[in-house]
């Protein structure tokens, strides 16, 4: 569950970014040409940035981070709980931030991914404590039995 919710989250906003970061190069162009090329000072021509073509490139961003860090921190319990953490926070973003490319479809499957994340982080947070703890306590209570096949030890004792 974790595994997938992780890699839908890094292929559906990992598109959406490379459509937006195309989209954002006319833009950027024109400031670094004005910048540079015109010698405008710095702080004019950061006044003609429109700021809010930054927002949903860096929620963007922020989804691929927190699917790649899902996808690579799976076994490690500090790792999930941060996934939690970037689930929630992301899923209640994800709703605060304006789409163009089909706002209720895109919507629908990044909240599935992020629950997906969501949920998978859970049960894995709950295998790591319980069913881990359960194993270790029962091995140690386990009598100790060398591997032997040929019932060689047990001859001499006959």
């Amino acid at each position: 569950m974790l595994f997938w919710g992780a890699l839908a989250l890094i292929i559906i906003t990992g598109y959406e970014l490379l459509v937006r970061i195309d989209a954002m190069i006319r833009p950027l162009g024109m400031f670094f040409k004005m910048w540079i090329g015109e010698k405008v000072p710095f702080s004019r021509a950061i006044s003609y940035v429109d700021w809010k073509t930054f927002e949903r490139p860096a929620f963007l961003l922020l989804c691929v981070l927190s699917g790649t860090i899902a996808l690579l921190g799976r076994n490690k319990p500090l790792v999930i709980v941060v996934n939690i953490a970037f689930s929630v926070a992301l899923f209640l973003l994800s709703h605060l931030v304006e789409t163009l490319i089909f706002p209720d479809l895109f919507k629908t499957l990044t909240s599935t991914a992020l629950v997906l994340i969501f949920l998978g982080s859970c049960i894995r947070i709950i295998y790591c404590t319980y069913y881990k703890k359960q194993v270790i306590k029962s091995d140690r209570t386990a009598v100790y039995k060398p591997y032997d096949p040929f019932n060689i030890h047990n001859r001499d004792e006959k």
